[in-house]
């Protein structure tokens, strides 16, 4: 079993992965990350991208 992280970007309701692709993921799988540059802020409120877990079995 291997398992693969990807970044996302949330759009419009839609998660696409770096090229433009719609990716259907259920939610309870999906999880928001801070990028270095949003560690500059001193209140975060709310991330901009995304990861999921998927596991290749």
């Amino acid at each position: 079993m291997t398992a693969a992280i990807i970044e996302l970007d949330k759009i419009n309701g839609h998660y696409l992965n770096g090229l433009e692709e719609e990716i259907i993921l259920e939610e309870g799988l999906v999880y928001g990350i801070l990028k270095s540059s949003d560690l500059k802020n001193t209140v975060i409120n709310q991330t901009i991208k995304f990861t999921a877990r998927i596991i290749n079995t």
